[in-house]
């Protein structure tokens, strides 16, 4: 979005190693927005850091004080390009994955984006499903939360197993599908789409913490963030396997991490604070990474 907007050539990014032209701050660019903003307006874009991990990821950084950190601290933004971010102190490095829509309701049979009646949470209570939707009316389709939530709540009841199979001998499994609803249904492939997208989160997670030698354990903050990564319930995301097996207690959701990043991006001094932690932040490619196929195979399972 940062090239198309500033015209800049786009080869780069479609081509290993999916670099980007330009990783430059731009102090003042007041042609780019002519005729939207008034002609007194200061228009600056923040630095990038490498491919696919751009000055929202960066605005993520100085949000949650990656520059201040003391002790270990994760944080992931969650969403079809799910940036990843690990510093331990001294080192700050990021990471983009392919994580696919499915965290955003797309390509499920019966997905939705976030709007009023999408489900967030689903519940059992014997044989009947509890449908949580936003605005509390009808539901209309699964949200890549309430997608969480069933499968974690079908892999808690044992229609689920470990590989993602739906156990087609269990009782609310009916056609390689389970029935939530009246018009909403749960298949083998939503599965199959949820698991590919929090594979690509963990692997990517564990390589970044492989390369700064960090156990689990060593982990002091672990921090979700995004429209879909802060509705996110922590609970679900470290029951299925999306997360490293950390203590609940240290995991958080912040709703706009990058939002409220760039806002801080406004003055001179914050804007000169971005380009020192773009400067300072390491970006891991992992299409470099030679274990990362082999990570993410490992991360398929549910916990």
């Amino acid at each position: 979005m940062h090239h198309l907007l500033l015209g800049l050539p786009i080869e780069s990014l479609a081509t290993l190693p999916f670099e980007p032209h330009s990783r430059e701050a731009i102090s003042s660019a007041p042609h780019i927005l002519e005729g939207i903003f008034p002609a007194e307006a200061r228009i600056s874009l923040p630095p990038l850091i490498g491919g696919f991990v751009g000055s929202d990821a960066l605005a993520c950084l100085a949000c949650f004080d990656f520059d201040k950190a003391i002790l270990p601290t994760l944080a992931i933004d969650l969403g079809t390009n799910g940036e990843v971010m690990l510093t331990d102190g001294q080192r700050i490095i990021t990471t983009s994955t392919a994580a696919g829509p499915a965290f955003e309701g797309v390509n499920i049979s019966c997905g939705s984006r976030a709007v009023e009646g999408a489900v967030t949470r689903v519940a059992l209570s014997g044989r009947t499903f509890l449908l949580e939707t936003i605005g509390g009316g009808e539901a209309i389709g699964l949200a890549g939360t309430g997608l969480l939530s069933a499968v974690r709540t079908l892999r808690e009841a044992g229609a689920i197993e470990a590989s993602g199979r739906l156990r087609h001998e269990h009782p609310l499994v009916q056609n390689r599908r389970v029935q939530l609803s009246d018009r909403i249904a749960l298949t083998q492939w939503d599965v199959r789409d949820l698991q590919k997208a929090k594979g690509a989160i963990r692997a990517a997670t564990d390589i970044l913490l492989e390369t700064l030698s960090l156990s689990t354990g060593d982990l002091d903050r672990v921090i979700l963030t995004g429209s879909f990564g802060g509705q996110v319930d922590p609970h679900d995301a470290l029951k299925l396997g999306m997360l490293p097996q950390v203590s609940p207690t240290i995991v958080e959701s912040s709703a706009n991490g990058a939002g409220l990043g760039a806002a801080l991006f406004l003055s001179d001094a914050g804007f000169a604070r971005a380009e020192a932690l773009a400067h300072r932040a390491e970006h891991i490619n992992l299409d470099a990474s030679q274990n990362f196929m082999t990570r993410f195979s490992a991360s398929l399972a549910f916990g």
